[in-house]
């Protein structure tokens, strides 16, 4: 690993010593030298661009107080509400949604305690007894994930030493992925389906978006030239990616863009509404389909797409996965597909 090189933060220098930065600046005193008490390089900026303002302002005494509220121990409640969630938390806005109940649990928890003082015992302590009290494997899995990341950044930004978290293994989940429809259940639907959710469900089975991409789509991720494609630019890996549109998806598009010009009502988005819960309900009773939802549109586009011998790494690419065991998770073998590969050898 290549050394970590010294830097100037105004009148104050940042030098690497082990893992950790550090820091020097004068005083009337002399001399001083500080611990920064992280790892991480914009962490050690932002806490030597504090100094040096103290500095620049003679301010000595806070320099002081700064010394003492380091000493003080941070608890896990403020750091997660007051650290992490605001300056050092990626998650996405869904993710952020989603461990919103988890955080308030674990603080009731740990919330008192000292970061520094929780330990992997008790944090697979913890996740015992909650799964005696009926905690699946998978929302075990996605506790663990959030102390994870809070403690990755707690480690990384100086609030503690150590990860407990990364001691403790995720247990393996049992896939739960969901049948994806055939072609006859995909007209039925289609047909059922009222006259403001048919254009969703068919440019969600026929592209393969997740929910969160097909309802952030905007009329300017929308080409029409030529065969047509979507533009997918905030995806969930945070990756760009082209998804090219079938004849049908793109006259329903056409369609859709050309009513709104027609009552002068065009919107940025595509779909200016997120729940069709209900209406896709009833029309899956209607069509004979016992449980339809969103993310299974994106299971039948990638069956759907082997099912045409679409090889796999053009599926992982359509799909924008990282990788080919996520492909093969959504793109299902049917029992047609394998039957065929067997009969095969009878050759």
């Amino acid at each position: 690993m290549a050394a970590k090189e010294a830097f100037d933060v105004g009148d104050v220098k940042v030098y690497a010593r082990g893992e950790n930065w550090h820091c020097s600046y004068w005083t009337p005193g002399g001399r001083q030298r500080r611990a920064l008490h992280t790892a991480n390089r914009r962490a050690a900026e932002r806490n030597a661009r504090r100094i040096d303002e103290l500095v620049s302002r003679q301010a000595w005494e806070k320099l002081e107080d700064q010394d003492e509220e380091r000493k003080k121990p941070t608890t896990f409640q403020a750091f997660v509400y007051q650290d992490f969630l605001t300056k050092y938390c990626d998650w996405s806005a869904t993710t952020r949604k989603g461990n919103e109940s988890r955080l308030k649990m674990l603080c009731v928890e740990w919330g008192r305690r000292p970061l520094s003082s929780i330990t992997s015992r008790e944090i697979k302590t913890y996740l015992k007894r909650r799964e005696a009290d009926g905690l699946s494997d998978a929302s075990q899995n996605r506790y663990l994930a959030a102390l994870k990341a809070i403690f990755k950044a707690a480690v990384a930004y100086g609030h503690c030493t150590n990860n407990p978290a990364s001691d403790v293994k995720m247990l393996r989940e049992a896939q739960q992925v969901p049948e994806a429809l055939t072609d006859s259940q995909v007209e039925a639907l289609l047909r059922e389906c009222n006259d403001q959710i048919r254009p969703v469900v068919t440019v969600a089975m026929d592209t393969g978006l997740r929910r969160s991409e097909l309802f952030n789509l905007t009329w300017g991720d929308v080409d029409f030239e030529e065969e047509g494609k979507l533009t997918v630019g905030k995806s969930k890996t945070g990756e760009f990616r082209v998804v090219w549109l079938t004849d049908r998806a793109k006259s329903v598009l056409t369609d859709l863009k050309a009513k709104q010009l027609s009552k002068k009502v065009v919107d940025v988005r595509v779909f200016p509404f997120t729940d069709i819960r209900g209406s896709l309900d009833a029309a899956a009773e209607r069509a004979g389909i016992e449980h339809v939802h969103m993310h299974q549109f994106r299971h039948t586009y990638a069956t759907r797409l082997r099912d045409k011998g679409v090889p796999l790494d053009r599926i992982k690419e359509l799909l924008g996965h990282k990788t080919m065991a996520m492909v093969l998770r959504y793109a299902k073998a049917r029992p047609e597909q394998t039957r065929e590969a067997v009969a095969a050898l009878n050759g």
